[in-house]
């Protein structure tokens, strides 16, 4: 089993000790610096992005492993969304198709994984499940970005008329 079998407390005792999980970071400000030392300080590889190089270059040296690129947002666990919430959304739609696809190759692997635990776990800090509902303006949304607490049918958008389906 996986890393994400462990997180959910499926694995029997000591076997996540033959794969250390990972945790993604998206902005490390004081939350996100928070979780980032937590993690780590509980064995987790932590990979993390920031739009501030320096930021993300200091927490290198004691924290962080590595960058929250594509290829390392395949092999994390879990990731927590810690930025401001428009740079969360706008990550959000930026990786959706990464995120998809590591969800589809975890399934891919193991056919018996259900859906919502295939691919890292998302959480939000940052506020962006009150930010997603009031869309400014779209025709039509990848469902990636819909996998949050309302059913695409509450999502409203600006002018307060249109429902998204």
């Amino acid at each position: 089993m996986d890393g994400r079998a462990s997180l959910r407390g499926t694995e029997p005792a000591g076997a996540c000790d033959r794969r250390r999980p990972t945790v993604g970071i998206v902005g490390l400000g004081l939350i996100g610096g928070s979780f980032a030392r937590a993690y780590a300080a509980q064995g987790w590889r932590v990979r993390a992005t920031d739009i501030d190089q320096a930021t993300l270059d200091a927490a290198r040296i004691e924290v962080v492993e590595g960058e929250l690129d594509d290829a390392a947002i395949a092999r994390c666990d879990l990731i927590v969304l810690a930025a401001y919430p428009d740079a969360c959304v706008s990550w959000l739609e930026a990786h959706a198709g990464t995120l998809s696809r590591a969800a589809r190759e975890a399934r891919e692997a193991d056919p018996t994984l259900p859906a919502c635990v295939a691919g890292p776990l998302v959480i939000d800090t940052a506020g962006v499940s009150m930010k997603i509902p009031f869309i400014q303006s779209a025709d039509t949304l990848p469902k990636e970005i819909l996998l949050y607490d309302l059913a695409a049918s509450d999502v409203i958008t600006m002018d307060k008329k249109t429902m998204l389906t």
